[in-house]
């Protein structure tokens, strides 16, 4: 899919050159290769082709957590929008922003939404949901990050009122300690 091309401006901040990945990758293998019972964060998954996996995954009827989500956003967006009066909305392990924008019309109908900051480990299908986003969302400041839970979270930009969200699928990506 081809992002069309967007008028408003976007920003992508990059924390995770291939020095970092290569460095990253080689010691969470070895680690979680002698580990017991044996890991691999699930961070190494999303690529540009599986995170274009994940999201076919979450179309399948038979995945139902995102259709679940999707039905809770639906019904308490609106709700949300106007308990929070956040003008930012971060999301966290954005991947396609998809159900992203449930909030982001919600937000927009009450004319609040000013900044959507999308984190994400795949830079590939961050830049293509950044795009997409600020496409849709004309006027709306997109800035996305590009990062690891673990090590990037205090690059994201400060400022506004910001609603911060974590969708359930990607929370059940961490073993226990790491929620």
């Amino acid at each position: 899919m081809t992002a069309p091309t967007s008028s408003t401006p976007i920003t992508i901040d990059v924390h995770l050159d291939d020095d970092w990945m290569e460095t990253s990758i080689a010691r969470d293998v070895r680690e979680g290769l002698t580990a017991s019972p044996k890991t691999l964060p699930p961070k190494w998954f999303y690529d540009k082709e599986g995170s274009d996996l994940f999201d076919q995954i979450t179309r399948l009827d038979e995945y139902y957590p995102t259709e679940a989500e999707r039905e809770i956003l639906h019904r308490e967006a609106a709700n949300i929008a106007a308990l929070t009066d956040a003008d930012t909305f971060i999301e966290l392990g954005s991947g396609t922003s998809d159900k992203t924008r449930t909030v982001l019309d919600a937000m927009t109908t009450t004319g609040q939404l000013r900044r959507f900051i999308p984190f994400d480990v795949s830079e590939a299908t961050l830049r293509e949901a950044a795009e997409m986003v600020a496409h849709e969302y004309p006027g709306v400041e997109v800035h996305a990050v590009v990062g690891d839970f673990e090590h990037h979270l205090d690059d994201i930009p400060a400022g506004g009122r910001r609603l911060i969200a974590l969708f359930g699928g990607t929370i059940g990506n961490f073993d226990p300690a790491a929620r």
